[in-house]
C-alpha cells in the first residue's frame, strides 16, 4: 500500500486553553468536543447566526489543551470571532501557528491507513477513514523528522485525493460565509452533531436537517474534455442544475441542485457544452 507523508504550508493552529476551554467551544461550534481525549480529534465548524459556515477545522485534544487546525486563509477571521464569543469565559485564545506544523499521511489508493510514522503525533482524520491520518509536529522538533517535508507536489496530491473522494475543504469547494453545512456534505463528513446542544447557527442548521428535503449537495464532477473552471454553470437539457465549485484539470466538485437534477432531462454538460459526469460521493450513502 503506497503511503504519502507531507507537511502543509497552508494550515494554521489556534490554541484554546484555560479552565472553561471545553464549555466555551462546546457552546459555539458544530461538533461535540466534550468527550475528546488526548490524541483524538473531531471535525467541526463555526457558523454565522444565520447558519452559514465561517470556517471548518479540526479540534485536537493535546496535552490538556484544545488546538484548532484550520486553513491559514481564514485563521485571522476565526481567531477574531472566537475572541468575540469569549466574553467572561476563562479561556485564552491565541494564534499558535509558530509552534506547530500540520501534515498528513495517507494512501493514494484510498485504503485506510494504520501505520503511524515513529515519533510523530497523529490522529485519525475524523471525516473519512480513507483520508488517513493528520499529523501534528512541534516546530522545534522538525529537524528530527527529515522523512516528512512540505513538498508542494505531495500537498497537491493530498488535495487531489480529497477531490477524488468528493471531500470539499476551505478554499477548494467553499469559502467563508458562502454555504450552509449541508451544501458541502458536512453532516456526512462527521462535521456536525445535532444532538449535543446549542451552537451558533444551530436553529437554522437543525431546521434544514429536519425538513427532510435536502436541495443541494456537493458531488464529484469529471470530464474527458476541456479543463473544468470554478464558477461554470452545469446544464442538463434546458435546466441549470448546479455549479462547479472546485476544479483541478478535468476533475472537480460541483454543488448540485438535487431537485432540479431529478426533474431535468438530458446529459449533464458545462455551460460551454462540454460533456461531464456527475457522481454522488460514496460516503453520502443513504444520507440524501
Amino acid at each position: 500500500m503506497p503511503l504519502v507523508k507531507t507537511l502543509f504550508d497552508n494550515r494554521a493552529i489556534i490554541s484554546v486553553c484555560g479552565t472553561d476551554q471545553v464549555s466555551f467551544l462546546q457552546g459555539i461550534v458544530t461538533q461535540d468536543v466534550a468527550n475528546l481525549t488526548d490524541g483524538t480529534s473531531c471535525y467541526g465548524a463555526l457558523l454565522t447566526p444565520q447558519g452559514k459556515l465561517i470556517a471548518d477545522f479540526f479540534v485536537i485534544r493535546h496535552q490538556g489543551n484544545l488546538l484548532l487546525d484550520c486553513a491559514a486563509g481564514i485563521a485571522e477571521t476565526l481567531l477574531k470571532r472566537l475572541k468575540l464569543y469569549k466574553l467572561r469565559a476563562r479561556v485564552d485564545v491565541t494564534d499558535a501557528t509558530f509552534a506547530w506544523r500540520v501534515g498528513a499521511i495517507w494512501s493514494q489508493d484510498a485504503q485506510p491507513v494504520s501505520l503511524t510514522p515513529d515519533g510523530l503525533a497523529s490522529h485519525d482524520d475524523p471525516r473519512l477513514t480513507s483520508l488517513g491520518q493528520r499529523l501534528l509536529v512541534a516546530a522545534d522538533q522538525l529537524a528530527a523528522y527529515e522523512h516528512v517535508d512540505a513538498s508542494p507536489a505531495d500537498q497537491k496530491a493530498h488535495d487531489a485525493h480529497c477531490l477524488n473522494l468528493g471531500v470539499p475543504f476551505f478554499g477548494t469547494g467553499f469559502g467563508a460565509e458562502q454555504v450552509f453545512p449541508l451544501d458541502i456534505n458536512f453532516d456526512a463528513l462527521n462535521g456536525i452533531d445535532y444532538r449535543k446542544g446549542c451552537f451558533v447557527g444551530q436553529e437554522v442548521a437543525s431546521r434544514m436537517k429536519r425538513k427532510g428535503e435536502i436541495r443541494k449537495r456537493t458531488w464529484i464532477v469529471n470530464t474527458d474534455g476541456a479543463p473544468l473552471e470554478v464558477g461554470q454553470a452545469i446544464k442538463a437539457g434546458e435546466s441549470t442544475i448546479g455549479e462547479i465549485t472546485a476544479a483541478s484539470g478535468e476533475k472537480g466538485l460541483a454543488m448540485v441542485r438535487l431537485d432540479r437534477r431529478a426533474k431535468a432531462s438530458g446529459d449533464a454538460t458545462t455551460e460551454t457544452n462540454v460533456p461531464i459526469t456527475l457522481l454522488q460521493p460514496a460516503y453520502l450513502g443513504d444520507v440524501t
